[in-house]
């Protein structure tokens, strides 16, 4: 298993546990069952599972029977399987397309979220402590906070994937055989699109953490001897998580577009890592040139539109739940 396979299996599990711990307690379950019950909620859950069990099917291999290294992924046997058993009359070019995006959706997890995820407990320690803070920590890293969160998304990434050429090749050295430089690639391309959302997430949480303390509940816990550290891990620690998971819902569809573009101009992933927008060029390219182009570029659409649909409608769905029970 590569390194990025145990990052995503690892996600999964992330995902997993988490969505077991806010349905079953904390102070936020009832916003979050509300999500589960509705009807959009609940298909846009529904699609983006199974989204995550395709890119957890391309993230397990099987055994190689002879010689040694990685075999081949549980995907990549599903989808010889019903290639081997498809109509004929398929349009070969788009079918292997298809099968292209499909290999493209573990790729657009990691770089949509698990980036994030690695970034998001140094994100939260630093808003609490410049929350807690205040006076010129609290005030510096607001201002840092505000300058790279001003800066577009597009042109920081542009800039900073530019800017860790020379870290991809160190950390390629790391990574034996001929996947190594497309494989640290995409770990240091995740890190990137999540450093990149890191700063609007702490200004709230900062911003948060400085609402609490200063509010007259957390004067009279004072009062009667309950400590900061005591009210910073019953009281607003469940709130920044419930905060964090908000952000988490509203960057991952805006990281899958961006990743898509960035990899579509040959800025993004190598080529060898299947992306959703390296099959959209390509697409785009086959279209142009064979016969029945247009189902070639259905076949790259559909993937990278379901996923950004269902994911955009999931941040829907929290955001409302969550302002409803804030109302």
């Amino acid at each position: 298993m590569s390194l990025s396979d145990a990052f995503y299996v690892g996600l999964c599990v992330f995902i997993a546990v988490v969505s077991l711990r806010v349905l079953r307690s904390g102070p936020e379950r009832a916003a979050w069952r509300r999500v589960v019950g509705s009807v959009s909620g609940l298909g846009s859950m529904s699609l983006l599972a199974v989204f995550l069990l395709i890119g957890l099917a391309d993230s397990v291999h099987l055994a190689q029977t002879a010689g040694s290294g990685q075999g081949a992924s549980i995907l990549d046997e599903l989808l010889r399987f019903v290639s081997d058993r498809g109509d004929p009359s398929t349009n070969p070019v788009a079918a292997i397309m298809l099968e292209q995006s499909f290999k493209g959706v573990r790729s657009a997890w990691l770089v949509g979220l698990a980036g994030l995820v690695a970034w998001l407990p140094l994100t939260i320690l630093a808003g609490v402590y410049a929350g807690l803070a205040g006076g010129l920590p609290g005030r510096g890293g607001a201002a840092a906070c505000a300058v790279f969160d001003a800066i577009p998304t597009v042109l920081l990434l542009v800039v900073l994937v530019f800017v860790a050429q020379p870290l991809i090749a160190v950390v390629a050295e790391h990574f034996p055989g001929p996947t190594s430089a497309s494989e640290a690639r995409l770990l240091v391309i995740c890190a990137i699109l999540g450093f990149v959302r890191t700063p609007a997430l702490c200004r709230q949480v900062q911003a948060r953490t400085a609402r609490f303390m200063a509010s007259d509940a957390v004067a009279a816990a004072r009062c009667v001897g309950v400590s900061d550290a005591q009210l910073v891990r019953t009281r607003l620690l469940p709130e920044i998580v419930a905060l964090a998971l908000m952000a988490l819902a509203t960057a991952f569809p805006v990281l899958i577009l961006v990743e898509a573009l960035l990899s579509y101009l040959g800025m993004g992933l190598d080529p060898v890592t299947r992306s959703l927008g390296t099959v959209l060029s390509d697409a785009l390219a086959l279209a142009a040139t064979e016969p029945g182009g247009g189902d070639v570029l259905l076949a790259a659409l559909v993937p990278l539109g379901l996923m950004v649909a269902a994911a955009s409608l999931f941040a829907f769905s929290v955001h409302a739940a969550f302002g409803r029970a804030r109302r």
